[in-house]
């Protein structure tokens, strides 16, 4: 069996849905929507443990963090 990974535009999810299942796709086990965005599990773990222990001093409104960027 062939396995073909396609990205099909928000807007146009239902649409290909409902094409897939009129050519005869229609068991949910033919049909799997991924989110996989080819991010590591360790990266994603990492994110998630900066966001359970983020602090709110740890933010700079945007006049402050604007001042510290240096473009060359």
């Amino acid at each position: 069996m062939k396995q073909f990974v396609i990205q099909v535009p928000e807007n146009k999810a239902s649409f290909f849905l409902e094409l897939i299942h009129s050519l005869g796709f229609s068991r949910a086990e033919d049909i799997e929507e991924s989110r996989d965005l080819g991010i590591a599990e360790e990266h994603k773990e990492l994110i998630r443990d900066r966001i359970a222990t983020v602090k709110d001093s740890d933010f700079v409104s945007w006049d402050v963090a604007s001042k510290q960027i240096k473009l060359d």
